[in-house]
């Protein structure tokens, strides 16, 4: 597949960054370089509205984790507990605590495992169902699966602790 160029964030949205935008702070513990957490999908959704930026796609947000190579398994750089931002390890891209801290976002409906399969030689691929409740939800400290490149999926409204958000903006049109 091929992916048109992209930014990613560098950092999770904090605390501090959600409360100037949305106006409220959702995490009920005090550091403002703390990753925003406790946030839906329909929460980032309007964040993005707000500031003009967008949901990372899956495969974004895995080209990202894995620098441009096959995912990689292995440990998290959370140690298995929310970290403020600046303490995150970055990867060799420079994006900090993408295999660990919080499951992020991003912009596609959960999709089966043959899907980058089904995908080879597309541009851009994002699996969107409106059938399908549920959104990919990447990395993160919840299960230890996720402290590599993996993904799950959950409702667009569900809110955790472990939920957060970092994103990303289309550098073509």
């Amino acid at each position: 597949m091929t992916l048109t160029p992209f930014l990613l964030a560098k950092y999770e949205v904090t605390r501090s960054k959600w409360n100037e935008v949305m106006g409220l702070d959702p995490t009920p513990v005090e550091g403002g370089t703390l990753p925003a957490r406790n946030i839906s999908w329909n929460d980032c959704r309007e964040f993005c509205s707000k500031t003009g930026l967008s949901f990372p796609t899956s495969a974004q947000w895995e080209y990202a984790c894995s620098e441009g190579g096959e995912p990689a398994p292995g440990l998290g750089t959370s140690e298995r507990k929310v970290r403020a931002i600046e303490l995150t390890e970055p990867n060799d891209f420079g994006v900090h605590g993408i295999k660990g801290n919080v499951a992020e976002w991003c912009a596609d409906s959960w999709w089966p495992d043959d899907f980058y399969q089904e995908s080879e030689g597309a541009t851009d691929p994002k699996f969107v169902d409106r059938e399908k409740e549920y959104r990919v939800i990447r990395s993160g400290i919840r299960q230890g699966s996720w402290t590599d490149c993996g993904k799950s999926g959950i409702g667009p409204s569900h809110r955790a602790s472990w939920t957060g958000f970092r994103p990303a903006r289309r550098l073509a049109p």
